[in-house]
């Protein structure tokens, strides 16, 4: 009877790890992302396990929709340091206005992510994704599974 029940129990955690990390490393996610114009748009992160795909829901951004594989992702940043980290990225390639670097330093009520990675050419680039706090905590979870890099967070860095 203990023998069966240990089995159980075993068979269960190992079923619900598996579960766990599997769901993880998979999702879908509606967000708002950086355009090219310096505006946050409406787009949709999905990572399927090996990949963050970045899709815009209007047509007139969908030629930056991104498929990004997860070994060129080279850093990850979440909160008040991925504002600053993007926000010193563009203005040092000067992409955008001054009106809206001051609209990334603002607060809003939304997990923010700054993802740096190397794009098809090699070059390094910059996703900045905004998603509602209900599901920050997966994306980062995501993030982290599929890259297994950990993401820098504003206290992290205050620490070092």
């Amino acid at each position: 009877m203990k023998k069966s029940l240990y089995t159980l129990i075993v068979s269960s955690i190992t079923l619900f790890t598996f579960c766990s990390a599997s769901f993880a490393s998979t999702l879908k996610v509606k967000a708002k992302c950086l355009n090219d114009k310096g505006k946050m748009v409406k787009c949709t992160v999905n990572t399927d396990g090996h990949d963050l795909e970045i899709d815009y829901k209007s047509k007139k951004y969908s030629h930056l929709d991104t498929r990004i594989p997860a070994e060129k992702i080279q850093h990850i940043s979440m909160g008040e340091y991925s504002r600053r980290r993007v926000g010193e990225s563009i203005a040092l390639g000067i992409l955008v206005s001054p009106a809206a670097l001051f609209g990334l330093m603002s607060k809003k009520k939304r997990d923010t992510f700054g993802i740096e990675y190397q794009d098809t050419q090699n070059k390094s680039s910059m996703a900045y994704i905004h998603v509602k706090k209900k599901y920050g905590h997966a994306l980062k979870t995501a993030l982290q599974s599929i890259t297994g890099q950990k993401v820098a967070l504003e206290t992290s860095i205050a620490e070092k």
